[in-house]
């Protein structure tokens, strides 16, 4: 017997295998910590400094693996979001994205909140 799951979400019952469930969550959840060290690199910015630009070469020696093509092509990528997998690293941080230069492959943050360690 197949252990099912059922989620009640936006009006809907969902269901289905266990097993789809945490192979769904395990990707999020891996995907959740590549950001972390953008996170922690932005956490450890002094907090005089009000704008960061980092080249996306940078970012990835950062994370120690590569961005996505969709971050080098789609400004969306970029975008303040908070439920987004990449994201939350910048704005956790106190951070947002202001500009993207996509021909020279640069993203400039600019610091939006002072972070108490």
């Amino acid at each position: 017997m197949k252990t099912i799951l059922a989620i009640y979400s936006n009006h809907r019952l969902l269901i289905f295998p266990i097993e789809v469930y945490w192979e769904i969550v395990g990707k999020e959840f891996e995907m959740t910590e590549k950001y972390t060290p953008l996170k922690h690199y932005l956490m450890k910015t002094p907090l005089s400094q009000q704008e960061l630009t980092l080249s996306f070469e940078h970012i990835e020696r950062i994370i120690k693996d590569e961005l996505p093509l969709s971050a080098f092509k789609h400004r969306p990528w970029w975008a303040n979001e908070k439920y987004g997998t990449h994201s939350h690293a910048w704005m956790d941080a106190g951070w947002k994205a202001d500009t993207v230069d996509f021909s020279n492959k640069w993203v400039r943050f600019l610091r939006t909140k002072k972070i108490i360690e």
